[in-house]
């Protein structure tokens, strides 16, 4: 599905009168301030270390930097030569050219569902879509930083979060949501630029070799960090672990909330083997298949199957298959959604929630540990305030030769 379709169908976008960017179109007023003035777009050096940021508000300077890379020319893209040598032209990158020249204060709206994720089908693929786009943009994400919790990032994490304000209307409380998926697009722009340009040859040769709407100066930078050891042996140890992962999905660009949607499930078990199966039926992998395999045989034991549509029992079979949630995620629930915010919810809807059970039960054990703890605490400190008090009075706060007298002479 194209972006213009996609566009099309966002149909609930809300005027707020004038923006606070301004201006005419974004990619049209780009395109003609760079032909007609191509000096007053230079690239803009970033070193990681830099504090200083990028004045770029105000519709004259948004117009000027526009999205390096988003409005391809004519001979961008990829052409493709068929059998017969027809031309195929390939796509190029996304350019979420729509949403650019959308009109001044206009923006498109994003529902949320209870684990506060954009679930409105085609303004959250939008929103994606342009998230992405956005990550791109060298002078707005700038990939010379070596981490996106870089200090130095947060003024760019400002600009990024207000140019995406400006072109969709969503709650307040998502802004989080929307800086992590930022940070995870910003990130996989980076190992793409790395699988695609760091090789074998020499370092000066892929210096040169600047990829196409990528800063040369952020650049160099950035191969520059690929190339220390420390970098080096970090990389090598994330590919070991992403090689440890034996039941990959089988999704792609398709989110979790959008599955959901499209199947109308929320059984974890049902959506965990729908999203691990090829169209033709096939496993994504053999210890996936060899995972759904022990999850009947568990339900066959108490007559049940996982079409049973017992949300409780299959439940408990998949925390026993999968093993425990690890820390800041939920299986098929996709990307934000974490342990603390899912399961209270899962539970009021029948499911078992045993994970969120388990630490509900050892935080109220905690408690009462404190409180009696504390209840002794009281206790020993009163017996020690009376055995101090009576201490006190046996035995007077005079120096031990005074003291020695004082006895002798009462003795006499």
């Amino acid at each position: 599905m194209t972006g213009g379709s996609l566009f099309r169908r966002a149909k609930k976008a809300i005027c707020r009168g004038g923006s606070s960017r301004g201006g005419s179109s974004r990619g049209e007023s780009s395109r003609e301030t760079e032909s007609i003035t191509p000096s007053i777009t230079p690239s803009t050096p970033v070193h990681p270390d830099s504090q200083e940021e990028i004045e770029c508000s105000g519709s004259q300077q948004t117009s000027r930097h526009s999205f390096c890379g988003t409005d391809p020319a004519p001979e961008e893209g990829v052409w493709l030569i068929d059998e017969q040598g027809n031309p195929i032209r390939r796509r190029g990158r996304t350019t979420c050219a729509d949403i650019q020249n959308m009109p001044p204060g206009t923006r498109i709206h994003i529902e949320v569902n209870e684990n506060n994720i954009p679930c409105n089908i085609p303004e959250s693929i939008l929103l994606g879509s342009y998230l992405g786009v956005v990550a791109r943009d060298p002078m707005l994400a700038p990939i010379a930083f070596p981490d996106w919790r870089n200090k130095g990032m947060e003024p760019f994490k400002k600009k990024m979060l207000a140019e995406v304000e400006s072109k969709f209307e969503f709650p307040g409380h998502i802004r989080h949501w929307i800086l992590q998926s930022l940070g995870v697009k910003w990130r996989n722009y980076k190992t793409t630029l790395k699988a695609e340009h760091w090789d074998s040859r020499p370092i000066e040769e892929i210096l040169e070799t600047v990829p196409a709407g990528v800063d040369q100066t952020q650049w160099c930078q950035l191969v520059n960090q690929w190339s220390k050891p420390e970098d080096q042996e970090r990389a090598a140890k994330n590919s070991a672990n992403a090689k440890k992962q034996t039941c990959p999905h089988t999704m792609g660009r398709v989110s979790s909330v959008r599955r959901q949607k499209e199947t109308s499930i929320k059984d974890r078990l049902q959506l965990w083997k729908i999203n691990r199966m090829h169209k033709d039926g096939t496993w994504s992998s053999e210890d996936a298949m060899q995972r759904w395999t022990q999850a009947c045989k568990l339900l066959a034991e108490e007559g049940l199957t996982p079409e049973d549509d017992n949300i409780e029992a299959n439940e408990r079979v998949f925390a026993i298959v999968m093993g425990p949630e690890h820390s800041g995620r939920v299986r098929t629930q996709g990307f934000g959604v974490t342990p603390t915010r899912f399961f209270p919810q899962s539970k009021t809807e029948g499911g078992s929630g045993s994970n969120f059970g388990q630490i509900a039960s050892l935080r109220e054990e905690f408690r009462s540990f404190q409180d009696n703890q504390k209840r002794e605490f009281g206790l020993f400190r009163d017996e020690m305030r009376q055995f101090m008090q009576g201490f006190q009075m046996n035995h007077p706060p005079h120096g031990g030769s005074e003291m020695g007298g004082n006895d002798n002479s009462s003795d006499a």
